[in-house]
Formats: C-alpha cells, sequence, structure tokens
C-alpha cells in the first residue's frame, strides 16, 4: 500500500509540472538558468523536472557544491552535505542526487510514520486517512523537491518509531541529525521528553545518562552547528542573523503572534489583489487553520492524558513550535511549507469523524496543491 501511495503522489507532482510546462513558460525571475548552467551544464534536463529544484534548492546545491558563503549560513548543513557525500554516485550530478536523495528520504518517512501510527494503535482507516492528508497537502510537493522537508520527515518519524520500540540508542541518533537539519529539529526534545516522563515532572530525579543522552541529543546537534559557525563566522547565531537578507520582510526582533496578525489584517485591507496578496492569503489561512487544529488536538490530549502513548502529547508540542516559532521574525512566510512537519495536524485530520467532510478537505486540499505546484515549477515562491 505504501508502495502505491508514495507513486501515485511522486507521478502526480511530476504529471502536474509536466501539463504547466506545456501551457505556460517559465518565469526565470528566480534563476532557473543560472541553476542549470552551474550545477549541470552537460545535462539537458526539461524545466518540468529542473523546477523542483529552484528557489532554497539553488542553495542547498550551491552548498553541496561549493560549500558555505556568508548568506548560506542560514541553511543548516546535513542535507546539502549528504547530496555532496553522494555526488560521485552521479556523476557529480547535483540535481540528480538531490532529485533522488529526497524521494529515498520520503518514502522512508512514509514507512516509519506508517509504522508509527501502528504502534500507538491506530486503526488502518485512519492511518490511511493521515497518509492522504499528508500526501495531498497543498505542499507537499516540497517532499519530492531539492528541499530539507523530505529528510526532517524521515528524522522525525524514524525517531516517533524508535522511541515507541523503546530503542533509546536510535532515537537519540536520529533526534541528533534532525537538529543539523532546519531548527525545527531541536524541538524533537518536547517529543523525547514527554516521551520519558509524560507530565510528571517529579519523575526527573530518575534521570540516568541514557536518558539524559536521549534529551540532550537535538540540543547537541545544535550546538555543533553553532560551534562551526562561531568558529568560520564569530557569531554562533549566523543562521538567524541573516534571515533578513533572503526578504520576506523577516526580522531578527521577535514579534509576537498578536502583531503578526495585526499585519496580514493589514496587509488585505490595504494591498493589491495581485499574486502577492493571494500567497499572503494562502499563508495566513493555512497558519490559522493549521494552528487551530493543533490547539484543539493539544486540549483533546491533555484532557486524556492518562491514556494513549505519551509521544503523541509531545508529537503535538513539536508541531506547534515548528509553525508558531518561524512567526516570531514577524511573517506567515513559509509557513506553508513548514506546516508539513506539523505531523499532530494531519493525524487529527484524520480523526474527523464525518466521512463526507474528511472528502471535502482532501479534494479541496488536492485542488490547491495543483495550484501551488502550477506555481512553484512557473518560478513563483509559494513557500
Amino acid at each position: 500500500m505504501l508502495w502505491i501511495l508514495y507513486l501515485i503522489f511522486a507521478i502526480f507532482d511530476l504529471a502536474i509540472s509536466f501539463c504547466t510546462f506545456l501551457l505556460y513558460p517559465i518565469n526565470d525571475y528566480y534563476g532557473l538558468n543560472r541553476l542549470t548552467t552551474r550545477y549541470y551544464p552537460d545535462v539537458h534536463l526539461p524545466p518540468f523536472l529542473v523546477s523542483f529544484a529552484n528557489f532554497d534548492g539553488v542553495h542547498y546545491l550551491r552548498l553541496a557544491k561549493e560549500g558555505y558563503n556568508w548568506y548560506d549560513r542560514a541553511f543548516f548543513p546535513l542535507y546539502p552535505l549528504l547530496v555532496h557525500i553522494f555526488s560521485p554516485v552521479f556523476i557529480f550530478q547535483y540535481f540528480w542526487v538531490g532529485f533522488v536523495l529526497s524521494h529515498v528520504f520520503f518514502f522512508g518517512g512514509i514507512y516509519f510514520f506508517y509504522k508509527y501510527l501502528q504502534l500507538i494503535g491506530k486503526d488502518k482507516q485512519t492511518i490511511v486517512w493521515t497518509l492522504l492528508f499528508l500526501l495531498f497537502f497543498p505542499t507537499s510537493f516540497f517532499f519530492n523537491s531539492a528541499y530539507t522537508e523530505s529528510l526532517l520527515f524521515l528524522l522525525t518519524s524514524g525517531m516517533l518509531y524508535f522511541l515507541e520500540r523503546k530503542k533509546i540508542g536510535y532515537a537519540a541518533i536520529f533526534a541528533f541529525f534532525s537538529s543539523l537539519t532546519r531548527l525545527a529539529g531541536v524541538f524533537t526534545i518536547l517529543i523525547l521528553f514527554t516521551s520519558l516522563y509524560g507530565t510528571k515532572l517529579s519523575l526527573l530525579y530518575q534521570l540516568n545518562k541514557k536518558k539524559l543522552f536521549l534529551l540532550l541529543a537535538p540540543v547537541l546537534g545544535l550546538a555543533l552547528y553553532m560551534i562551526y559557525s562561531y568558529i568560520y563566522t564569530k557569531d554562533p547565531l549566523i543562521f538567524y542573523h541573516v534571515q533578513p537578507d533572503f526578504g520576506a520582510h523577516r526580522s531578527t526582533h521577535l514579534i509576537l503572534l498578536p502583531q503578526v496578525y495585526f499585519r496580514y489584517i493589514k496587509i488585505f485591507l490595504t494591498a493589491n489583489h495581485d499574486f502577492l496578496y493571494f500567497i499572503s492569503v494562502m499563508e495566513f489561512s493555512l497558519f490559522t487553520l493549521v494552528f487551530g487544529m493543533l490547539i484543539y488536538d493539544l486540549v483533546k490530549l491533555w484532557k486524556k492524558k492518562e491514556k494513549g502513548p505519551a509521544s503523541l502529547l509531545g508529537l503535538n508540542l513539536f508541531s506547534l513550535c515548528n509553525i508558531v516559532v518561524p512567526t516570531l521574525t514577524g511573517t506567515f512566510s513559509s509557513i506553508p511549507r513548514y506546516a508539513l512537519l506539523s505531523l499532530s495536524f494531519f493525524i487529527r485530520m484524520a480523526e474527523i469523524k464525518n466521512r463526507y467532510i474528511k472528502v471535502v478537505i482532501l479534494v479541496c486540499s488536492i485542488l490547491l496543491h495543483i495550484v501551488f505546484v502550477f506555481f512553484f515549477v512557473r518560478g513563483f515562491f509559494v513557500g
């Protein structure tokens, strides 16, 4: 079943991209020509395929080939490092390395997530709906792209699986590498903590070396990148301080969520109704939907906190941090993409009891997915 779902998803996105380029030319403002001539000049790849490496994908492939410069330090190192390591296998054709690795990572993530859902007692119908909502979320095509989403999904799902199997050593390894993939990976400590102690802080006195190693694993991964950054830039937080250089009106001053909502409401009242307006509406709407569902999920989990696996509570807190922390820079930009790792959202959506409501939501999600792929592969920023 997993292979079938995965293949349908992968072929679906490629088909949308292929049809897009039959009908419309590419918007090359974001540098796909530069990408093709610089990273695989000897291979003539069709635009419908290479477009899955635009925007941040350009940075990841450049990192894999040339290493860090000042501004690229906003991107964490594990994904480009893996692309670099496997590049000889693909005769140093960096696009193919990133494209293939992302697909492999994503299928691995689906496998571990499926096994995790089985281990925590979810029935087959709930599991299928969870995967459908995840696979056809409006921005899930990032799993197929030269981005970190597939790798972080694999590491998070693998950690969840090994935690349920009580394989603490393996879970710690997955957690360590997750925080070398993206900043959100450090919040896996919330999953680790609740899996060990639930909500009983009084049990902290039972902390031993093995549990301490597990809890510190994601912190150590982030610390390693910060030490590396300090050695080469004298700024351990360079990944945060360079955020404004990437546009999207990001700030290095903390901006609270109500302020971000106020900014977007002001945009809706004053801005022109163009493509950027549409993206702002999507960012606002998807954040509100996911955030609202996660708060509902948190309340439900807290009320029955003595029942079910403690990792579900930790996964909810991780999911919340995953989408809320980026908003502290003052924008919902990229939230449609970041929401992919808020896995509690998809589980809770699958538990909606009315089947017709779920079908309607899934159909709407698929339609938005088609629209988002259409714009993304043409070179318009959608997440």
